[in-house]
């Protein structure tokens, strides 16, 4: 085939070499006589060309595929001595197929090739939408990460100034170290989500199990980081325990790491959304061979026509809030990575009560 690229004389046998390359090539002389054809079964199957027919206007009008048009501009590179190439999707036989369609001079004569790029397409599509995601992805990381830093960089250097001419109180200074902890929080956490999800996405964040206690090695645990509880006491929020799991009651086979990332996006996204002196409560119930977990807060119920789309990647309810809409998506990946389910329930008027199942083989 490399001959006819450089001008020499394409033999008939190396049309042998079309076999399982999804393409048809017909080899024709200066007067649009067929010399010989090579192609890939399907392919020529799928156009119901005519092997027997020699000239080649006859050998196009037998395709029931082919339309007027694509046979004229055909015909006609053929009888006005010129190279042409274009693309055309079809639908044949319940296949949607990206064609390519070339007519080539060649030494001696001109060569017509149909190539099928149907699987080069959808490829190259796929990564475009890739690619669009990930520069947008990284068009919001870049925006919403600097926006903390950014507030934190301010005040650091408003108390650095204040501090050298000692003309700021302890209160003062009090509420900007807490401004400047709460961005690099915020900074913290949305780094932290990426990082997560990306790696359950890609593989890298593996499934370490373990038999453990999930009040005691995680929601404890949870509970405990500082920013969960000065989150609660900044908003003076209420943890009702009415209900709540207690020690032994549910030991699972499961990522301890993981549920502490379950557990942690669920608080953490429950006191965004809670006002404050509001009301938070976790439980677990025991339902055979699963249990169901579930967190509920007293913040504005979540409409039913958006509820299956809290767990989307990148979804946010308020455009408002701050944040890549991470959390609850690597939440729902965790959870069904170990055989179970996350959902909001439906109807609640009193707030928002987010549920996950998990078997007790944690899925295994």
């Amino acid at each position: 085939m490399a001959g006819a690229e450089n001008g020499e004389t394409l033999k008939i046998e190396d049309l042998r070499e079309v076999r399982g390359r999804k393409m048809l090539i017909v080899l024709l002389n200066n007067e649009g006589e067929i010399l010989g054809q090579g192609s890939d079964f399907e392919t020529a199957e799928l156009f119901g060309f005519d092997k027997t027919r020699r000239d080649f206007r006859s050998f196009l009008n037998s395709s029931f595929v082919i339309g007027e048009e694509i046979r004229g501009e055909l015909i006609g590179a053929v009888a006005e001595d010129k190279d042409i190439e274009f693309d055309k999707d079809f639908l044949i036989k319940d296949k949607c197929l990206h064609l390519h369609f070339f007519v080539y001079r060649i030494a001696d004569g001109k060569i017509f090739i149909i190539r099928d790029e149907t699987e080069l397409t959808f490829y190259k599509r796929e990564i475009e939408s890739l690619l669009k995601d990930h520069l947008d992805s990284l068009a919001l990381i870049s925006h919403e990460s600097l926006n903390p830093l950014v507030t934190a960089g301010g005040y650091t250097k408003s108390l650095i100034r204040q501090l050298e001419e000692k003309d700021v109180s302890s209160a003062e200074t009090l509420r900007i170290l807490e401004i400047i902890a709460e961005a690099v929080t915020r900074a913290e956490r949305m780094l932290r989500n990426i990082m997560e999800a990306e790696q359950m996405e890609h593989g890298a964040f593996p499934l370490r199990r373990e038999k453990i206690d999930i009040y005691e090695d995680v929601i404890g645990k949870v509970l405990g980081l500082a920013e969960i509880a000065e989150a609660m006491a900044r908003k003076r929020i209420v943890i009702d325990h009415t209900g709540s799991m207690k020690p032994g009651q549910a030991r699972l086979f499961v990522d301890r790491h993981g549920f502490i990332v379950v557990f942690r996006n669920l608080f953490e996204n429950a006191l965004r959304h809670v006002p404050a002196e509001g009301r938070l409560t976790y439980g677990v119930k025991d339902c055979g061979t699963y249990y169901e977990f579930n967190v509920f807060n007293t913040g504005s119920p979540i409409p039913d026509e958006i509820a299956d789309r809290v767990f989307q990647k990148h979804f946010q309810q308020n455009k408002e809030n701050k944040g890549f809409g991470l959390g609850l998506y690597l939440t729902k990946r965790i959870i069904e990575a170990h055989g179970g389910k996350a959902w909001i329930e439906r109807g609640k008027t009193d707030g928002v009560n987010v549920i996950f199942t998990l078997p007790k083989n944690g899925g295994v």
